[in-house]
């Protein structure tokens, strides 16, 4: 795993970016099944969740809507 310093703090990574992609994708393939011919309301806690909610939107292709509380 990769540590990353960000001022006097060491981080490690534990999950890499390719499989939190990858996982994001199979998401947005599961969402399409289950909600196929629905018009889902995803919701996001807007901190830390706008990236995501970006990242899982480009993998849905269902039309849906999203809020942010």
């Amino acid at each position: 795993m990769t540590d990353v310093k960000v001022h006097d703090k060491i981080f490690t990574t534990f999950i890499s970016a390719e499989k939190i992609q990858t996982r994001v994708a199979e998401l947005g393939i599961a969402i399409d099944k289950d909600y196929s011919g629905k018009n889902p309301l995803l919701i996001g806690v807007l901190n830390g969740s706008v990236i995501f909610m970006a990242d899982l939107l480009r993998n849905i292709k269902t039309p849906c809507e999203i809020g942010f509380i």
